[in-house]
């Protein structure tokens, strides 16, 4: 068992990143151990961007979110004249997943397969519901926003959210599907006490494919408090005219709950949102005053991500002053402090990580 802590500063606020867990798989390939620096897919996480991206278009007026998908295809099937933009991005556009589309058309997770492909069977389809129905989480829906992002600004995907997310808020992440960037984690399998390296030759992106350590990612959380990238109307556009999930998530821990611009709305207002690819889990939350983040990552399969995140959270709100004043004023590489050690080490928490490599990350202002 292993726990280091890492300091530095992220726009105003500060990172810690903890590390805990027992012998890592990780090293079963590549011989290296899992640390604050590791890189992991952060899978459906990444929706995110691409929904504040259609938020910052938006408020461009570039488009909005009331428009027809047509109006961003060529040859459009008739019924994409009543999917609206806003549909897509909350998940209420009845469209089939392109996952279930793709295999059955017989192209398998291990076969090559791009977003040329992907929405080549989505506009072959149908929608299964009529739009605006119902909530019903499909990747489909990010895949083809992030084709709208493409159509609009005329440039590739990827390119868009470096220039106008990474960059600007100087966070050290890419979008590269089915890559392997310097310093990612190997994703596997666990069956039997055993770990095989599990991966897909898929290549779509919009639903998914942004590689950050989870340190990162929390960084990012801070456009959540300060809206320092597009604004207070992207921020409302977050939430605003967010959708019931109902129950359609309970298996994934959500009970209740609201999905807006890429990310769910809890009752308590905090934010939330889970991402699984192979075998990367990500778990993301930001507190409901905006003013604490955590996600929870792993690079093969975790029993329970959201109890972790939500331990961590408390973890990070109870830690004693000591503490909080080791993290806010020491800007190196140093332990956990004695007490917030033992708070980590409680039972709990280990459980939900389990014996599996995990990381965490959280920040909070000073």
């Amino acid at each position: 068992m292993h726990r280091t802590a890492s300091l530095c500063t992220a726009g105003g606020a500060v990172v810690a990143v903890v590390l805990a867990g027992v012998a890592s798989p990780q090293a079963l390939t590549t011989g290296r151990a899992i640390t604050a620096k590791t890189v992991f897919d952060m899978a459906s996480n990444s929706k995110q961007f691409t929904a504040d991206a259609v938020l910052l278009l938006a408020g461009r007026h570039q488009l909005a979110l009331k428009d027809p998908l047509s109006d961003f295809l060529d040859n459009p099937p008739a019924w994409t004249r009543d999917v609206t933009l806003g549909d897509l991005m909350r998940h209420t556009s009845g469209i089939a997943d392109y996952q279930d589309l793709l295999e059955a058309k017989g192209i398998e997770l291990t076969d090559p397969a791009g977003q040329k492909e992907a929405i080549a069977a989505i506009l072959a389809s149908r929608p299964e519901d009529p739009p605006g129905k119902r909530f019903s989480y499909s990747n489909s829906n990010y895949v083809l926003l992030a084709h709208v992002v493409e159509r609009v600004t005329g440039k590739p995907f990827p390119t868009f959210l470096q220039q106008e997310f990474f960059t600007p808020l100087h966070l050290r992440m890419t979008l590269s599907p089915a890559v392997d960037v310097p310093g990612k984690a190997k994703s596997y399998d666990a069956k039997d006490g055993s770990f095989t390296p599990d991966s897909s030759p898929w290549k779509q992106y919009g639903d998914g494919s942004v590689q950050a350590t989870p340190g990162e990612f929390v960084r990012w959380a801070d456009n959540y408090r300060t809206g320092r990238i597009g604004g207070t109307e992207l921020l409302t556009g977050v939430t605003e005219g967010a959708v019931s999930v109902g129950d359609v998530l309970r298996p994934r821990g959500i009970e209740q709950g609201r999905y807006g611009a890429g990310i769910l709305l809890l009752p308590d207002k905090s934010l939330v949102h889970r991402g699984d690819w192979e075998g990367f889990h990500s778990t993301f939350k930001v507190s409901p005053d905006r003013n604490t983040a955590v996600t929870v990552v792993c690079n093969v399969d975790s029993p329970d991500n959201f109890r972790a995140a939500d331990q961590l959270l408390d973890i990070w709100a109870t830690a004693p002053p000591g503490a909080t004043s080791t993290r806010r004023h020491n800007r190196s590489t140093a332990p956990l402090s004695p007490n917030l050690a033992r708070t980590a080490n409680a039972e709990p928490l280990a459980s939900a990580i389990s014996a599996t490599v995990s990381a965490a990350a959280a920040w909070s202002p000073p």
